[in-house]
């Protein structure tokens, strides 16, 4: 019986790992990188008239890292040797540098505002405009019945 195989030459990914283990971590784990981006910048082009995500979403993120960080064993989880705080601080004064969402999705909601402040002839602005502040300026509108 002959199962006639086919053999491929420089297979570099399997199911989107890289099949062949880089010496340096930073390489090997690029393509993960690029692919985090990539997904998050489709967020924004889709998400540009949304907001504040609600601070349940952002908790509900935190403890999933937290809990992929610590792990689980036979069952139950690992102590937290550290806390979130901890850990959202910068490398050089020993954290790990995570962002707090809620702090994360803030500078995002800035970042689009000041968007609309610097190309007020973007479609977007207009409608915003017409939406949320029709008859004063950016900055000075209200939150309105339906944000």
């Amino acid at each position: 019986m002959d199962l006639t195989i086919p053999v491929v030459q420089g297979h570099n990914l399997y199911l989107g790992i890289p099949t062949v283990s880089l010496r340096s971590k930073r390489l090997q784990f690029k393509y993960l990188v690029e692919r985090v981006v990539k997904h998050i910048q489709g967020w924004v082009t889709k998400m540009l008239l949304r907001w504040r995500i609600p601070m349940s979403f952002c908790e509900d993120i935190e403890n999933g890292v937290s809990q992929f960080l610590v792990g689980v064993e036979m069952g139950k989880k690992k102590m937290h040797w550290k806390s979130w705080d901890y850990l959202c601080k910068p490398k050089l004064i020993g954290g790990l540098g995570f962002q707090k969402m809620d702090e994360f999705n803030r500078a995002l909601i800035a970042q689009q505002l000041w968007c609309l402040l610097q190309n007020q002839d973007f479609l977007s602005f207009g409608v915003l405009k017409e939406r949320y502040f029709k008859h004063g300026r950016l900055l000075e509108a209200s939150l309105g019945s339906n944000p």
